[in-house]
């Protein structure tokens, strides 16, 4: 049975079940670095993994511990934590595998990345990102023929059963600038005005940002991924406007339900999972239209954008995920299809 050692930037409630399946697999151990926001989980989302929580003062020793696991691989998240810079050069004597999902951007940033990392980026055998947005970047690192995609999961598991409600939009994120909820909120106020028996807004997620009190609109605030498929079934339609999201796992989610999404084209998610409907970011009238559009949906027609969603979605589940990680230890990189996660 292979041996797969994860360092991963932080606890996140949506790489469990990806982690469950592959420990179905192998022999799995898992090094988690504290990032901000932990205290919002208490580690029980990961009970029965063999997995620890690494502190500045223990690099080190997970650095030893890695050693003497003796793994078949070592799959890193990122590169800028301490724990992950000090994964990426350690000698571990097996395949390293590097995730990120920041998309290609002509900046000068970008530009110098590939020198300025190139001392630990060339010690990974392969890379393992979300979607297209990212192939270029990857390619640009010096990965290319050597990248798998479709790394970031739907939580098709947890969600697929969460059921879709009659009506009720919702947003499910961090309350911050690049979400743009000001345009949420401005489209939503015209949306209001524009069709009869408007559905209600409710917001999840904490931030800096105001949540008005105006009709329709409820803040819910934090909820942890044990409650999110309720949630998230409990409406009809989960709208992302963001202004920058590398990818949009909670637009998976709900597409795994079932839900109607409705995102702007700054989503990564949108060029490798369509959703219902995609619009241009920024942009207030067009957010309100889809609205409109969604709320107007027959019957019919929501049946067949939920089951499209759900299609979506499933080629992301962890078992997706699992066999992808497994194809990467292989070395089999396959010719991505146009429209699916696979391998360049």
């Amino acid at each position: 049975m292979k041996r797969i050692a994860i360092v991963w930037p932080g606890f996140t409630g949506y790489m469990d079940a990806c982690w469950r399946e592959l420990a179905g697999r192998c022999e799995l151990r898992i090094f988690i670095e504290p990032a901000p926001l932990e205290h919002r989980f208490d580690g029980s989302e990961l009970d029965g993994l063999d997995w620890r929580r690494i502190e500045a003062d223990g690099f080190d020793q997970a650095i030893e511990s890695i050693r003497s696991f003796r793994p078949d691989a070592v799959i890193v998240g990122g590169w800028s934590t301490p724990l992950a810079r000090r994964a990426a050069t350690a000698d571990f004597r097996c395949r390293r595998i590097l995730t990120f999902e920041m998309p290609w951007e002509r900046t000068l940033r970008k530009f110098i990345a590939r020198w300025a990392l190139w001392p630990r980026l060339r010690r990974y055998d392969a890379v393992f990102i979300p979607g297209k947005r990212t192939l270029r970047y990857a390619e640009w690192l010096g990965f290319k023929g050597r990248i798998a995609t479709g790394c970031n999961p739907s939580g098709w598991e947890r969600f697929k059963d969460a059921g879709v409600a009659e009506k009720g939009f919702v947003f499910s994120g961090r309350l911050s600038e690049e979400k743009a909820l000001d345009v949420l909120f401005a489209a939503y106020a015209q949306y209001r005005e524009a069709v009869n028996d408007p559905w209600d807004l409710d917001i999840v997620g904490a931030g800096d940002v105001e949540v008005p009190n105006a009709a329709g609109v409820r803040r819910l605030g934090f909820a942890p991924p044990s409650r999110m498929p309720a949630l998230i079934g409990a409406h009809a339609s989960l709208i992302l406007p963001s202004r920058r999201e590398t990818w949009g796992i909670c637009a998976l989610e709900a597409m795994s339900a079932g839900l109607a999404v409705i995102a702007s084209d700054a989503c990564g998610f949108v060029d490798d999972a369509a959703p219902a409907i995609v619009f241009p970011s920024d942009n207030i009238s067009a957010l309100r239209d889809a609205m409109i559009r969604v709320h107007r949906m027959t019957p019919d027609e929501r049946r067949h954008v939920s089951m499209k969603a759900q299609e979506q979605a499933e080629r992301y589940s962890a078992k997706a995920w699992a066999d992808r990680v497994e194809r990467l230890l292989r070395r089999d990189f396959d010719p991505v299809m146009q429209d699916d996660a696979g391998f360049v």
